[in-house]
């Protein structure tokens, strides 16, 4: 239900743009974005780190963007976002002794050491794709066509991943105990 909360900000951009502007749009993703952190923050008493830094990259990309009245900024945000998650995947079993991933969700999963790193590479490969894929549409397509992709492309591709991940995992999952019912 939370992860749905954060794609308001993503919807109210794409239909800001379609009725209004980019700058305009780019307003609004600022505003919904940290409105939706508030709310996160008053109702769960916790914010998500990941939505923390990419509210930090919209606002100062963002206000770039406003600021100087050039498109460029709030495309290359999301191409550094990306970039800079599939870079903390690819470099933190060297700095810890563990992945990333499993560290965020090893209390959640048992999985063999194998799987996580499997998994980190999965999710590097597509970070890297999502961060590339952006700078070709966000330079190359329209300004429209690059928000769909980055307000439905993007989540829809993790989406995809996250199930693929899902079933990579399952077979590695502890099995439950069947309870008896023999009489």
């Amino acid at each position: 239900m939370k992860q749905l909360l954060y794609l308001f900000p993503l919807l109210t951009f794409f239909v800001a743009l379609k009725t209004y502007d980019l700058f305009i749009a780019t307003k609004l993703l600022i505003l919904t974005t940290a409105l939706v952190l508030i709310f996160c923050w008053i109702k769960y008493r916790k914010v998500d780190k990941m939505e923390l830094f990419s509210f930090i990259l919209v606002a100062i990309f963002g206000s770039l963007t406003i600021y100087l009245q050039d498109q460029r900024f709030i495309i290359w945000k999301v191409t550094i976002f990306n970039g800079l998650l599939a870079f903390a995947l690819l470099v933190s079993p060297y700095f810890m002794k563990q992945t990333l991933l499993e560290k965020m969700l090893g209390k959640e999963l048992s999985l063999p050491a194998k799987v996580w790193y499997h998994l980190n590479w999965i999710w590097i490969a597509f970070f890297s794709f999502i961060a590339l894929i952006n700078l070709y549409i966000g330079f190359s397509l329209s300004i429209d066509i690059w928000a769909a992709f980055k307000s439905f492309g993007t989540p829809i591709a993790s989406i995809i991943v996250t199930v693929i991940c899902g079933v990579y995992i399952y077979p590695f999952l502890p099995k439950e105990e069947k309870p008896n019912t023999d009489k």
